[in-house]
């Protein structure tokens, strides 16, 4: 035959836990987001530090770069040409690491030092020429560990061989940057 609850406390106990539920289940249902699509990231996701890292300060862009193991953020960087870009680049990483960025079609080669654990760099460039520049970590084969990525000056990037010689030379006018 049949189970029978005779106890009223349990009874009780059980109607108590499904009203629970169910409202809970309203609750989050109905609360904000839940279903809707976001066009914000939400604060401390990578993607909104990634947004956060793209400041434009007067005529200069500052991005801040993150290296850690195995590593960039962000790893797509877009800016229009002849934009000047202050990368600040912090390791929060275990090792040593460092910032580079490399465009052999055109010659052209920026790095910031070598940093330890915790430490910290400023390297300001300028872009003039449009098409695509490969960002990574030098060091050992972290590059190959995942530490890389690319910076796209224009629309869609593609770099162009044959680049002149004044675009060449406009790359030598900051200290600081390795050839």
């Amino acid at each position: 035959m049949g189970a029978s609850f005779k106890n009223p406390y349990l009874i009780g106990a059980l109607v108590i836990v499904a009203v629970l539920v169910i409202v809970g289940a309203y609750l989050y249902l109905a609360s904000p987001g839940y279903g809707d699509q976001e066009e914000e990231p939400q604060a401390g996701t990578p993607q909104q530090e990634a947004k956060e890292a793209q400041q434009t300060t007067g005529e200069v862009m500052e991005v801040k770069v993150r290296l850690y193991e195995w590593g960039i953020e962000p790893s797509e960087i877009r800016v229009p040409p002849g934009t000047t870009v202050r990368f600040v680049i912090v390791n929060e990483g275990r090792y040593t690491h460092a910032f580079e960025i490399e465009r052999e079609d055109i010659g052209f080669e920026a790095s910031s030092k070598t940093l330890g654990p915790g430490q910290d760099d400023t390297l300001e460039v300028t872009f003039e020429e449009p098409g695509t520049y490969e960002i990574y970590c030098p060091i050992g084969n972290h590059r190959a560990l995942g530490m890389e990525g690319v910076i796209i000056v224009g629309e869609g990037g593609g770099g162009s061989a044959g680049a002149s010689d004044e675009a060449k030379d406009s790359t030598q006018q900051y200290e600081g940057i390795s050839y």
